[in-house]
């Protein structure tokens, strides 16, 4: 059995983030959003989700992250199976994936340095999040800067979140997300509100990252191009079903 501190070696050690075999998940309405899907992913993908609003690919990533359970099947996520965690587990497991939203969920009265620094609320205590809320070191600050030099935002470090325009307020939201040093990023719609110059940032980031620190990345799309163009799979949905699993070369070829 896989304890709680071993989450970061199951990665190391079997290179499988993610497990999923039959997995349903069904609402109270009777929608079946997830219909009986199995898929694995492994260390070091970066994997395009595409699909038609409906066609269940939002859900999947709630079921990721553990904001929905599933109804049936298996789902394993960081070696722990997601129908038995706990709650201590799921917020250890939650420390290692960053999860980035298409409406930022930033906090607009706070700078975007403190913005940044809520990355590590998982990893930190209570007491301790409440300092960065009043407080932030130097230390901190330092690393609050490197982050956003990758993003272009150094200029903005001490403006409040409101001042920003949706693109920047995203590329705040992915500097969070990186704050907290995940070997993990679930990113639902990262591109979705953003321009072309913006979008061509945020995913040359993500690329990066995933080259150069062996970050499992996968993102929700709309966009077919920029799942060709970024990531080393793609994962179609369709009515709750997966009905595409394959490299970008035979998504475009339609294979």
């Amino acid at each position: 059995m896989v304890r709680q501190n071993d989450l970061v070696e199951v990665i190391r050690a079997d290179e499988e983030i993610i497990r999923a075999d039959n997995l349903t998940k069904n609402f109270p309405n009777g929608v079946t959003a997830i219909n009986g899907i199995s898929l694995t992913v492994t260390r070091g993908e970066i994997v395009g989700v595409l699909g038609a609003s409906g066609s269940g690919k939002t859900t999947f990533f709630r079921l990721l992250n553990g904001a929905l359970m599933p109804s049936g099947g298996e789902l394993a996520v960081l070696g722990k199976q997601m129908r038995q965690i706990s709650y201590g587990q799921l917020k250890k497991m939650r420390s290692h994936i960053a999860m980035i939203y298409q409406h930022h969920n930033i906090i607009p009265g706070l700078s975007v340095a403190k913005n940044v620094l809520m990355g590590k609320l998982g990893a930190v205590s209570i007491l301790q999040a409440l300092r960065i809320a009043f407080y932030v070191k130097e230390k901190e600050l330092d690393k609050v800067y490197g982050i956003l030099e990758l993003l272009g935002l150094t200029e903005k470090i001490f403006d409040r979140a409101t001042d920003l325009s949706g693109g920047q307020q995203q590329r705040v939201a992915i500097a969070r997300a990186l704050m907290g040093e995940a070997s993990v990023i679930l990113a639902d719609e990262p591109i979705a509100s953003v321009d072309y110059l913006t979008a061509e940032t945020i995913l040359g980031l993500f690329s990066r990252l995933n080259q150069e620190k062996d970050v499992t990345v996968i993102m929700n799309l709309h966009q077919q191009d920029a799942a060709i163009n970024y990531c080393s799979r793609i994962i179609v949905f369709e009515k709750g079903k997966v009905v595409f699993d394959g490299p970008p070369e035979k998504f475009e070829r339609g294979e």
